[in-house]
């Protein structure tokens, strides 16, 4: 997409980029810092929005945990 960018002669800054990504809360602290580390690799390919589809959690209390543990330190 980059490239083809560059080829029209399309500044780079006028497109934002986003990606859903369909799949379960992390639960484990492991699951956690992979998910931050795919973020954050996505953030610095240039990916500015994210659409994210956890389904059907069973608690609020596992969408609060993946803000507090993901979410929050992507926005540092």
């Amino acid at each position: 997409m980059l490239r083809e960018l560059e080829q029209l002669g399309r500044p780079r800054h006028e497109v934002q980029f986003s990606l859903t990504i369909e799949r379960a809360l992390p639960q484990t602290s492991g699951e956690v810092d992979e998910f931050g580390t795919l973020l954050g690799e996505l953030v610095d390919d240039g990916i500015e929005h994210f659409v994210l589809d956890f389904g059907n959690p069973e608690t609020a209390d596992e969408a609060d945990l993946f803000i507090e543990q993901v979410m929050k330190p992507l926005r540092n």
